[in-house]
């Protein structure tokens, strides 16, 4: 089962995620409060440990940390409900418990490093700025690239590769895998992160490639889940981890199955077409960069925080939480 994502992306338009939409029909939603540094991350790897078969939600802005985890089999999820994928609860105490983390701080000493906090706070959204300028500035002249190879090659898909798959998934015999059309979700299997650009591996049994341009995945992929849809199979759409809006593929996680769209090979294109490409990698970079300065700063923000929490009291009192957790 594939089981590991980005919570969000960060991308051309800004931060995005599907945070609101998730798990909509979970039968507990755990959402935690609490600032930088409060332990948030590290808690969700504790009940990680403790759950069968986990789906894992990485954070695009610190990729060795997690901003949620879920449990399918129990109908519940644990998620980071903070901004920039802020959760308010909708049934309090029913559905929706909060756990608030700071609680456990020492609101008087973060007072006296104030200006502290202010500082590392305006330099980690200064940097987020700047990079999400910079994805925006590659996001637009991807576009452009894709308006110069449209008017050579109308479409910028391969129609050959893309009828074949066509042709492969109709020579599956699907059979109906339940009453009523499957579900769909979004996912984030690549994210730029202040590591780099990443990307998730994708557990697939069969994996079609045809080629194509961004935004014109939708109105590719869009008909081929509507087979499986129409069948009841859930399908998940990977957003375009640039444009984020737009597609990189699908999977149908009970087929294993994974449909993927990538550029044609620009080596074949003219020099002003490579140069944009140059351009476009280079503003990538340079949002990468952004991100790895904006994650060093909300480090310094996250050590003040440290300083200020009373870890000893909060691992008393959530030790019932995590007992109780596992509770039918």
């Amino acid at each position: 089962m594939m089981n590991k994502f980005f919570w969000g992306g960060n991308t051309g338009r800004g931060s995005v995620n599907f945070a609101k939409d998730f798990f909509l029909d979970a039968k507990r939603r755990i959402l935690i409060k609490g600032g930088p540094g409060t332990g948030k991350s590290s808690f969700l790897k504790r009940i990680v440990e403790q759950i069968k078969s986990p789906v894992i939600f990485y954070c695009p802005s610190s990729p060795n940390s997690l901003d949620t985890i879920a449990d399918f089999d129990r109908g519940f999820f644990v998620t980071d409900a903070t901004a920039p994928h802020a959760i308010d609860p909708q049934s309090p105490g029913v559905r929706d418990e909060i756990l608030d983390f700071g609680r456990y701080w020492n609101s008087s000493l973060l007072k006296s490093n104030s200006e502290k906090i202010r500082e590392a706070s305006k330099r980690t959204s200064l940097h987020f700025t700047l990079a999400y300028a910079a994805l925006g500035k590659a996001l637009k002249m991807r576009e452009q690239l894709e308006n110069i190879l449209g008017e050579k090659s109308p479409g910028i898909v391969d129609e050959k590769h893309y009828l074949k798959v066509w042709d492969e998934i109709n020579s599956l015999n699907l059979e109906r895998n339940k009453e009523g059309l499957g579900n769909k979700f979004n996912r984030f299997v690549s994210a730029y992160t202040p590591l780099g650009f990443r990307k998730l591996e994708v557990d697939a049994d069969k994996t079609y490639l045809f080629l194509g341009s961004p935004s014109l995945t939708k109105t590719y992929l869009d008909p081929l889940a509507g087979v499986f849809l129409g069948y009841g199979y859930d399908v998940l759409f990977f957003i375009d981890p640039l444009d984020g809006l737009n597609y990189e593929g699908l999977y149908v996680p009970k087929l294993k199955l994974h449909i993927q769209v990538s550029w044609p090979d620009l080596k074949k294109h003219n020099d002003l077409e490579r140069e944009i490409e140059e351009r476009i990698k280079a503003e990538e970079d340079f949002g990468i960069a952004e991100l790895t300065k904006a994650f060093m700063a909300h480090e310094d923000l996250e050590k003040l925080y440290i300083e200020a929490m009373d870890f000893d009291l909060m691992e008393k009192e959530l030790e019932g939480f995590l007992k109780g957790l596992f509770v039918d």
